[in-house]
């Protein structure tokens, strides 16, 4: 009779140690996981910062005019930017949300390009082009601000 009980016994320690080292393994997981979630996201701050600076010239309020000059300025800033700062920080969705800028901001330059040097200086571009760009500006801004998780209440982080 001894023998069904110590099996019981030998089974429940070994089931035990198994979940015990489960869990550990579990929580280092997470605990690292976290850890490089907290130091990637420190290392977004400041270039992401001055992405978002960058994409006020298209901003709902106030809004402003822009040449075909200051749109292709624009994207030479965004470039500089994306290889000199933040690029490889951006995560898909940023990468997405950059990507569909820069093609509009594509598409307007290539409109402008065949006027002179003059005309691109001091024409503005159609309010669907600024308004097309103002938006896709707001949706990245809102994947920079995903990715640092600053419109999130505490709650939801953990």
């Amino acid at each position: 009779m001894a023998e069904p009980v110590l099996t019981t016994t030998v089974l429940s320690a070994g089931v035990g140690a198994v979940f015990g080292f489960l869990s550990a393994v579990g929580k280092n997981y997470l605990d690292a996981r976290r850890k490089v979630d907290e130091d990637l996201r420190t290392r977004r701050s400041s270039p992401y910062q001055e992405l978002w600076n960058k994409t006020q010239s298209f901003q709902l309020w106030p809004r402003k005019e822009a040449s075909y000059t200051e749109v292709e300025e624009f994207q030479r800033q965004l470039t500089g930017w994306y290889y000199n700062s933040g690029g490889m920080l951006l995560s898909k969705s940023g990468q997405r949300a950059y990507e569909r800028l820069q093609e509009r901001l594509n598409s307007v330059i290539r409109f402008g390009r065949g006027m002179t040097g003059e005309k691109r200086n001091t024409t503005s571009i159609p309010d669907e082009d600024w308004t097309a760009i103002e938006v896709r500006c707001s949706r990245l801004r809102a994947a920079l601000t995903d990715d640092l998780l600053s419109w999130r209440s505490g709650r939801q982080l953990v």
